[in-house]
């Protein structure tokens, strides 16, 4: 299981928890610069007890801070009285023990450049696919989902949610097709007895048929097409 996402920058942070269980990515916008969170992720000794998982910058530069199944320090603090409306967290529980975060740079109410929208549906494909998370409203989530009162507008009406769910949706399909073709075709193997040696598939991108190439023998070789 991978913690760390590929090919994106590393500036780990000491402001960092235990281990957690993901139940869902939370988004924020940081009210400020990505600049000022990647200081504080290099400061030491001092440590500035607020970090993410990811911060993503408006000209869509992604950081990661934080291991995915360790605990960023990003939303734990709850409204008091006003319980969460976050479904899947469960009663008293520190959000942080349940979310991983992603900070988004700017301020709640401007849009969003295209740069990091597509920064952040990148992170959230990622994250969705090594967590084994299944996207919907409730896994797929704002601040306000756990603080309604004091985080209302975070991360703001500009949030892209609805493209995020979108792009979600439309890997998870992608992903279910691609694993329908391969059960299809370990099926016909099997049916076949065709060893690993003696068959090769033909590609087209939706694997409409497999060359047979049995092994040579004294009559010549056998070939079919299914």
């Amino acid at each position: 299981m991978a913690e760390w996402m590929p090919g994106v920058e590393r500036i780990p942070t000491a402001a960092v928890g235990g281990n957690i269980t993901p139940h869902g990515v939370m988004s924020h916008v940081m009210q400020g610069w990505q600049t000022t969170m990647i200081r504080w992720a290099r400061e030491r000794p001092r440590v500035t007890k607020k970090s993410a998982h990811f911060t993503i910058g408006r000209d869509g530069r992604v950081v990661q801070h934080v291991p995915i199944r360790r605990q960023a320090w990003h939303a734990g603090r709850l409204d008091p009285g006003e319980p969460p409306r976050w479904l899947l967290l469960p009663s008293g529980a520190n959000p942080n023990d349940y979310a991983v975060g992603i900070e988004h740079e700017g301020f709640s109410g401007e849009p969003w450049p295209e740069p990091q929208v597509q920064a952040t549906i990148l992170v959230h494909v990622w994250l969705f696919s090594e967590l084994g998370l299944i996207p919907s409203e409730e896994t797929v989530i704002g601040h306000f989902a756990t603080a309604p009162a004091s985080r209302a507008a975070d991360p703001g009406p500009t949030w892209p949610r609805t493209r995020i769910l979108e792009a979600l949706r439309a890997h998870d399909d992608a992903r279910a097709a691609l694993t329908r073709a391969d059960y299809d075709r370990a099926t016909l193997r099997a049916y076949l007895g065709v060893r690993e040696h003696s068959y090769r598939v033909r590609e087209d991108g939706r694997w409409e048929y497999i060359e047979i190439r049995r092994p040579r023998s004294a009559g010549g070789q056998v070939t079919g097409i299914v």
